[in-house]
């Protein structure tokens, strides 16, 4: 009887309560496979697969979680033969750190756990409970087996119905179960008809039986079996000697053929004490696991958490462009190391590409300064170039004003003279015929005098008074006459002297302006070398090129030159090949021609005035190879100079 009655506590409570969790899950309307795939039978976790793989129909019961990360599991969980879907908030879990991530995994897990303790415990509590009613109602049916058997030996005929029922009673009234509980038999009524612990109640009434807090106990089990069933009925009881009631359980099954209700109960104080117990168990447990994972996660987080903020914050400097930061767990063997070695060979990459960008920035900023050095002498030659330029247009105005001078004032001078000396010589003609005239007339005069004398006798002084007057006038007129003629003849040769001495100037005038061409020959002449070097010098190398860079003149002392003036002592601000920045307060006229003594005072440069403004006089050197070979040493003498002075 003992091996009927006997309860085996041997089960499986995470099986039951992973199979529990999953019909909660699943009645709570889980989103699609989330927790179904973290159980599924057994209460084995399913492998989370990757986002980009499809989820197996088959199960690994053997793997634990996946070490994806949770937010990565929440994605990838779909129902099988489906396509695969983003869960709710799956962006949200991906943008969050590593850390925290971990630290919501290990939540999760947490949370999982506690879930399954609580399965455990309600399914363990439910079993123990279940447990206590199987036991009852196994009693009950052996009882009522034994009353079954009788009743079929009364019909049978070999037993009578008070012979058959009597002997049920005894065999039921010997009936324990854990340890002294036992059958009670009533009828519908309800009337006890059977006590096995006291007799003397057979036959009684028990509808006015009731529990401390009210409750008509045997109503209630005739009720639970009403229509030939069984029922299971709670309540509580007094005890003899208790202080307190307790609570009890009774099942009862009815038997029709007599009209009997059987019922056995028993105790169920110890069933709370027991779940208290086990509760305690379980949250021992639970608090022990909960210790383990938080232990290990937490070491395990900080082994990947600390490891990865050192890559995130070394990645966001070298995005900064702080490539000289270190890059820590390149020894490491995991996919950290595989990281940081990527992170390794980027930070090399970056470095050569930014030397690289660095020499093509210097190349280029020192193709500029070159340019700018070249651009900066040809506008200083083409300043100086329109200086001379300038000074040789109006020298060529001049000597053309010269010569139009010339030409108008010779030819006015000759046509001038030519008239005067071809008047004079007329008048001289003229002159001499009315001088020859009067002296024919004083001839004719005479003649008539004489006549006239002749006539009167030979005596004049009767010849009229009046024609001897006129002879007298004539021949004093014809006198004045030749002198007129001898004056405008020295008038004549005076205008032809004139006339030659005028040619004389004129030839005087006429060399000057030789003179001033030949002096503008030569300034051509010389424009031309300076141009001629000046395109040479656009077509120089590379290295010659970088000679005309400015370079400071670390205030080395020059003279200027000006030809024909004074020495006047500057200061050599810059310098290249180009030309010179001097400090002075010197103001020549752009493009003259000037001379800079630089290292030797002795041999000058020659140069000419680009600008000068504020005290500074800029100059372009000519660039012939003496000049460029002097400007070269002195280029070379400040630039060790420079080199030589320590860094600050």
């Amino acid at each position: 009887m003992k091996e009927v009655f006997r309860t085996s506590h041997e089960f499986g409570p995470l099986r039951e309560s992973a199979e529990w969790t999953k019909r909660v899950v699943r009645d709570a309307g889980a989103p699609h496979g989330f927790l179904r795939t973290w159980f599924d039978g057994g209460g084995a976790a399913r492998k989370v697969p990757r986002a980009t793989e499809p989820v197996p129909n088959t199960i690994n019961r053997r793997a634990g979680p996946s070490s994806t990360s949770f937010s990565q599991a929440a994605q990838a969980l779909v129902l099988p033969g489906r396509e695969q879907m983003r869960l709710p908030g799956s962006t949200f879990i991906a943008s969050r750190t590593i850390g925290t991530r971990l630290d919501w995994a290990t939540a999760t897990a947490l949370a999982i756990i506690a879930v399954m303790l609580l399965s455990a415990f309600v399914v363990m509590t439910r079993r123990a409970d279940s447990a206590r009613t199987a036991e009852l109602r196994i009693a009950v049916e052996t009882a009522t087996a034994i009353a079954a058997a009788y009743e079929r030996e009364e019909r049978s005929g070999r037993l009578t119905h008070a012979v058959a029922q009597g002997a049920a009673l005894s065999a039921i009234s010997a009936i324990r179960y854990r340890g002294g509980a036992y059958i009670l038999i009533t009828d519908p009524h309800p009337r006890m008809v059977m006590h096995p612990i006291t007799p003397e109640r057979d036959g009684s009434d028990l509808t006015d039986v009731l529990t401390p807090d009210g409750k008509p106990v045997f109503v209630a089990l005739v009720n639970a079996v009403h229509g030939g069933g069984a029922g299971v009925v709670d309540y509580t009881w007094s005890r003899q000697g208790a202080s307190a009631p307790v609570r009890r359980r009774a099942y009862a099954r009815a038997f029709p053929p007599w009209d009997w209700v059987l019922s056995g109960s028993d105790d169920i104080d110890d069933l709370a004490a027991a779940r208290w117990r086990l509760a305690m168990v379980l949250l021992s447990i639970g608090a022990v696991a909960s210790a383990v994972i938080g232990l290990v996660v937490g070491r395990a987080g900080r082994a990947i958490a600390r490891p990865i903020r050192e890559l995130a914050a070394v990645t966001e400097m070298l995005s900064h462009g702080n490539l000289s930061v270190h890059i820590a767990c390149t020894d490491r063997r995991d996919e950290l190391g595989v990281l940081a070695d990527a992170l390794r060979t980027l930070k090399r990459n970056a470095i050569d590409r930014a030397r690289i960008v660095r020499v093509g920035l210097e190349e280029r900023a020192a193709k500029e300064r070159r340019q700018a050095a070249m651009d900066s002498l040809t506008r200083d030659f083409s300043e100086a170039f329109s200086g001379v330029l300038g000074r040789l247009s109006q020298t060529a105005r001049q000597i053309s004003g010269m010569a139009r001078t010339i030409a108008n004032g010779s030819g006015r001078a000759h046509d001038h003279v030519t008239r005067a000396a071809d008047e004079w010589t007329e008048a001289a003609r003229d002159l001499t015929a009315m001088a020859s005239g009067l002296a024919e007339l004083s001839a004719i005069l005479g003649a008539v005098n004489r006549q006239a004398t002749e006539a009167v006798g030979g005596d004049a002084r009767v010849a009229p008074r009046h024609l001897a007057l006129i002879v007298e006038s004539t021949a004093a007129a014809g006198q004045k006459l030749s002198v007129l003629a001898a004056r405008a003849e020295s008038l004549a040769r005076d205008a032809r002297t004139e006339a030659g001495s005028f040619a004389g100037e004129t030839l005087g005038l006429s060399d000057s302006a030789a003179t001033a061409s030949d002096s503008l020959g030569e300034v051509v002449e010389a424009l031309r070398d300076e141009v001629d070097q000046f395109v040479m010098t656009l077509v120089q190398g590379e290295s010659l090129r970088r000679r005309y860079e400015r370079v400071s003149g670390n205030g080395m002392a020059a003279t200027l030159i000006v030809p024909g003036g004074p020495r006047i002592p500057v200061v050599v601000q810059d310098l290249s090949r180009g030309g010179a920045a001097l400090l002075s307060a010197f103001q020549g006229a752009v493009g003259d021609a000037v001379l800079v003594a630089l290292a030797d005072p002795e041999e000058p440069l020659s140069a000419r005035v680009v600008r000068h403004n504020a005290g500074v006089v800029a100059v372009a050197f000519r660039q012939d190879p003496r000049t460029m070979a002097a400007v070269d040493a002195v280029l070379d003498m400040l630039m060790r100079e420079a080199s030589e002075v320590p860094a600050a």
